[in-house]
């Protein structure tokens, strides 16, 4: 970054402070640390180098070096999609500080800070937009592509659970909160709840009057102060995929999504400071820039802290906001995978109470509960999993188990019915089913059940045991003693085993005897 913006500018100083704040920002944090968002990483890179490649483009223009300049996009683009607005940035530094056109007036950015070295070559607006359609074609593919990624895995909410307003309202405030902690990085956390219904007018009225000031007042400096504009739009402009007005995830914002957007807003911050301090002596600038960067790199040292490992990172996504109901249930997750069940269903039970409707919660709180014997609490929450899910076979299945162990096979064998039409693979929900169809003496409609599990899973002692039985009680001892014998092989195979036992049992019954 520090290079790029040294060949375009010749600000080497100023060059330097940008760069510096884009490595040390603690809302960067979750964009280098984060081992998934290796992406957002590597697509910078791929940006910078475009920016670069464009900038040599600018000065001496070829074909040759103009598919330099696509083939670096095309390789960001390929690591993650935040760079589909470049284009239109390269269109901004066109303005500053390639100077490739001007506005009219005398003062169009010339002064410190847009040394023209090497001389870009100027062009007409109209043949600078034309030449950025490749560029736009390219990156119009790359967001087709993404968008139907993101379909198919169910990444895009529809627009029926949050409106087009509500999705406008909580853009502008993520605009305004994403500057309130670009000055005061205070608060971060790994996820941010979307706010859905609950945002009022209020905050997003006062948000669109603040970015609308500031947007005038950045016009009006347009001739005199061009760094200002293309800092601006710059940071509204690269938000704009990831604001939330096509949203994709369930965050209402991520600081990730700072990472490229930021660049724009430090040459602003940076440019505009010099200019304002220029009658200060340089040792006392050289001071204020050190202390600004020296705090954060300590907010970021602290912030870092956090990703130690996921339990720090949840545990303190509940100390920034105590009603985060996806940190509770990831942390209680967490939790359960070390054992530490009691604690588990509390932070799962809390996450359910601020946000009963993920399906997947209430899974793993009925799970946890049907492990701690609590029959009614669990096969309220399975059902109601199954109620936000109506396709999850394994929902119903576990409410047959539930119904079992209370003594309704009628109950159980309607709901391992549904989970065995929802998903045929599932021999342990058709086993479930002959299993409860069994206990109302409808053998017939068990033994086929079980013919069907022993099918899907031929090496399963238990499924063709149950196929014996339900053969015996239809009047058919000698393939049932068979079967019986087979299964006795199969389970004796496994080691000794409460099945093997209680298949020698019933054999010894008078159905047969083993076999050495």
């Amino acid at each position: 970054l520090f290079g790029v913006l040294r060949g375009m500018t010749g600000a080497v100083g100023r060059s330097a402070v940008v760069a510096a704040l884009f490595a040390v920002h603690p809302l960067h944090v979750e964009s280098v640390a984060w081992v998934a968002e290796r992406k957002d990483v590597l697509s910078t890179l791929g940006g910078l180098l475009t920016l670069a490649a464009y900038a040599r483009y600018a000065a001496w223009p070829s074909v040759g070096r103009y598919l330099v300049v696509v083939w670096t996009l095309t390789l960001g683009l390929l690591a993650k999609p935040m760079l589909v607005t470049l284009p239109c940035v390269l269109l901004l530094l066109d303005y500053w500080p390639l100077r490739r056109f001007r506005l009219a007036g005398p003062a169009d950015g010339a002064g410190e800070g847009a040394v023209p070295a090497p001389r870009f070559v100027p062009a007409r607006p109209g043949l600078l937009v034309a030449e950025k359609v490749p560029l736009l074609i390219l990156v119009l593919l790359a967001s087709l592509v993404t968008v139907h990624a993101q379909k198919q895995v169910g990444a895009v909410l529809p627009t029926e659970p949050i409106p087009l307003p509500v999705r406008l309202g909580n853009a502008l405030v993520s605009y305004v909160q994403y500057l309130r902690q670009t000055f005061w990085p205070q608060g971060l956390s790994i996820f941010y709840p979307h706010p859905f219904h609950e945002l009022s007018s209020w905050p997003a009225a006062g948000s669109a009057l603040l970015l609308g000031m500031v947007t005038v007042l950045v016009l009006r400096q347009a001739r005199q102060r061009p760094y200002l504009v293309v800092g601006w739009f710059w940071f509204l402009g690269t938000l704009v995929p990831v604001i939330g007005l096509i949203q994709a995830g369930e965050q209402g914002r991520a600081d990730r999504f700072t990472y490229v957007p930021h660049i724009g807003l430090f040459i602003l911050l940076v440019w505009g400071s010099a200019e304002l301090l220029a009658r200060w002596p340089r040792p006392v600038q050289a001071a204020l820039a050190a202390a600004v960067l020296a705090g954060c790199t300590v907010g970021t040292w602290l912030q870092v802290r956090h990703w130690r490992n996921s339990l720090t990172l949840w545990e303190h996504a509940i100390r920034v906001d105590p009603d985060n109901p996806r940190a509770h249930a990831n942390l209680g997750s967490l939790l359960f995978d070390q054992g530490r069940v009691d604690e588990a269903v509390e932070h799962l039970e809390r996450s359910v109470q601020l946000d009963p409707g993920v399906a997947e919660t209430q899974f793993l709180l009925a799970a946890l509960l049907l492990r701690q014997e609590r029959l009614d609490e669990a096969a309220r929450h399975f059902a109601r999993a199954a109620q936000l899910r109506p396709h999850w076979a394994d929902a119903h299945f576990k409410l047959g188990v539930i119904c079992l162990r209370q003594g309704k096979p009628d109950e159980a064998a309607g709901h391992f019915a549904r989970a065995a039409r929802l998903d045929p693979g599932t021999a342990a929900a058709v086993n479930q089913l002959g299993l409860a169809l069994g206990g109302q003496g409808k053998w017939r409609e068990a033994g086929q059940c079980f013919q069907i599990a022993s099918n899907l899973l031929p090496g399963s002692a238990e499924y063709r045991f149950n196929l014996a039985r339900a053969l015996h009680a239809q009047g058919h001892p000698d393939e049932a003693v068979h079967l019986a014998e087979q299964a006795l092989t199969l389970a004796r195979s496994a080691g000794p085993t409460d099945l093997v036992e209680a298949i020698e049992q019933w054999l010894r019954r008078g159905r047969g005897r083993p076999r050495p």
